[in-house]
C-alpha cells in the first residue's frame, strides 16, 4: 500500500500540553516534560485551573521559583477555566505545534472526556496525546514507550495514524503490536478463522516500511468481536504504552471530534492514547472559522 517507502521519521520540536491541574500534583505534566526530553522539544504548558488555585500557583512560583524539572520548560501559564477558549485561539493560531497533550479532567469519573480534551480535539490539526481518565491519577507513565499498539480499520485516517506508529516505533525501538479487528464476526462462527484473517494481515503488511523492522520488532493481530472492546483487552494483554489510532474510521459519517469507537478507547484506555487526523483544512464540513466557532462555544 501506499506507506511502504514512504520515511518513518516526524520530527517533534514544539509540544503543547492543556491540563486542568496545578504542576505539583498532575501526571500529565511530568509526562510532557519527559516526552520533552526524549525529542530534545519545546514544551508549552497551559493550566486551567479555577480562580483560587491560580492564585496559590502563582503565589508557590514567586516564593519557591519552579522545581528543577520544570527547567524543560519554553513558558508555562495558568489560566482560569472560564478563559480557556480564548486562551487556546490564541496559543494555537500564532504556533506551530507538532504535537498537543491533552489531559482529561480527573473529576469527569469516566463520564466524559472533560472540556479540555472535547475543545483540543476540535481545534487542532496536528497529532494529540490524550491522557484519558482511565488512567490512574497516582500512574507514572513511560514517556519512551516499550509496547505500542496501532490499530487500524484500513481508512485514510487510519493510514495517516500508521506513519506515526512507525515513527514511534522506531524513535524508541519498541514492540510495535498492528492490530485490526474484523466487527460484526465471531471467531466462533468461522469454519477456518486463520484463513479469513489471511487477507487483512497480508493488507498490514503491506503497510510496514521496509527498514523498519531493523529498528523495532513488529507483530500483526487479527481480532474478532467489538472494536473497541477488542482494542482495550488488546492493550492490557500487552502492557501497552501507548496506542495509536486514527481520529475517525470508515463507518463515520458526522463532523464529531471522533468516532464512537475512538471515543470508548479514550474513555477507558490506561495509557496514553496517540490520536492521528487527515488535516482539518481538508475534512468537508468544517472551515477555519467554523472551527473557531466550535472552540470558543
Amino acid at each position: 500500500m501506499q506507506l511502504r517507502n514512504k520515511p518513518t521519521r516526524i520530527p517533534i520540536e514544539n509540544i503543547l500540553l492543556v491540563t486542568d491541574g496545578a504542576p505539583w500534583d498532575n501526571v500529565a505534566v511530568l509526562y510532557g516534560i519527559d516526552l520533552a526530553r526524549e525529542y530534545v522539544a519545546r514544551l508549552q504548558v497551559i493550566h486551567a485551573v479555577s480562580a483560587s488555585l491560580q492564585k496559590r500557583i502563582l503565589e508557590v512560583d514567586s516564593l519557591y521559583g519552579r522545581r528543577p524539572e520544570e527547567k524543560s520548560f519554553v513558558g508555562r501559564r495558568t489560566v482560569e477555566r472560564e478563559r480557556l477558549p480564548i486562551v487556546l485561539l490564541q496559543a494555537l493560531d500564532p504556533n506551530h505545534f507538532d504535537l498537543v497533550i491533552a489531559a482529561s479532567s480527573r473529576e469527569s469519573d469516566r463520564k466524559g472526556l472533560g472540556e479540555i480534551v472535547e475543545r483540543i480535539l476540535f481545534a487542532v490539526d496536528c497529532p494529540v496525546i490524550v491522557l484519558g481518565p482511565g488512567i490512574p491519577g497516582n500512574e507514572v507513565l513511560r514517556a519512551k514507550p516499550r509496547t505500542i499498539l496501532y490499530a487500524t480499520d484500513f481508512s485514510r485516517q487510519s493510514f495517516n495514524a500508521a506513519r506515526h506508529a512507525f515513527c514511534w516505533a522506531q524513535q524508541h525501538q519498541a514492540w510495535l503490536a498492528m492490530l485490526h479487528v474484523v466487527e460484526g464476526v465471531r471467531r466462533s462462527a468461522l469454519s477456518a478463522p486463520d484463513s479469513f484473517a489471511e487477507p487483512f494481515r497480508g493488507w498490514m503488511e503491506e503497510l510496514v516500511p521496509g527498514d523498519l523492522e531493523l529498528w523495532a520488532e513488529v507483530d500483526h493481530r487479527i481480532e474478532f468481536g467489538e472494536v473497541s472492546e477488542m482494542i482495550l483487552s488488546t492493550a492490557q494483554k500487552l502492557y501497552a504504552d501507548l496506542i495509536v489510532l486514527g481520529a475517525n474510521s470508515l463507518e463515520h459519517v458526522g463532523e464529531t471530534a471522533v468516532s464512537a469507537n475512538t471515543k470508548q478507547v479514550l474513555l477507558r484506555a490506561d495509557c496514553p492514547i496517540l490520536l492521528v487526523r487527515q488535516p482539518m483544512a481538508s475534512r468537508y464540513s468544517l472551515t477555519a472559522e467554523q472551527k473557531h466557532e466550535l472552540v470558543a462555544a
